[in-house]
């Protein structure tokens, strides 16, 4: 998404990746998983903010960018539905994060 405008530095954020759970196959989920690894990967090659969509998959959206990103990497996590105690973990790991909720 937006690849055409990436070199011009038109684009704030690289993506909005999706690691939801409407999977219903654990192979499925998995491939979501690497999917979004690579995504996490390119955007950091890029030097672009994370823009998250995880409805459902919070917990693994968040050990997976623990485990990729560094603490300081801009994220929006936007269509947030997750616990108000992992959003607090989220916001405590990575400083500028933001987060939107969904009404």
């Amino acid at each position: 998404r937006g690849a055409r405008n990436l070199s011009s530095g038109i684009n704030a954020e690289y993506g909005d990746y999706g690691n939801g759970h409407k999977a219903t196959s654990p192979d499925l989920i998995e491939l979501q998983k690497d999917a979004f690894i690579a995504q996490i990967k390119h955007a950091l090659r890029l030097k672009k903010p994370f823009v998250i969509h995880g409805r459902g998959a919070e917990m693994d959206a968040f050990e997976i960018m623990k485990a990729k990103a560094p603490k300081d990497q801009k994220i929006h996590f936007h269509c947030y539905s997750g616990s108000w105690n992992t959003a607090c973990k989220m916001l405590e790991h990575f400083p500028n994060m933001y987060i939107g909720v969904t009404g």
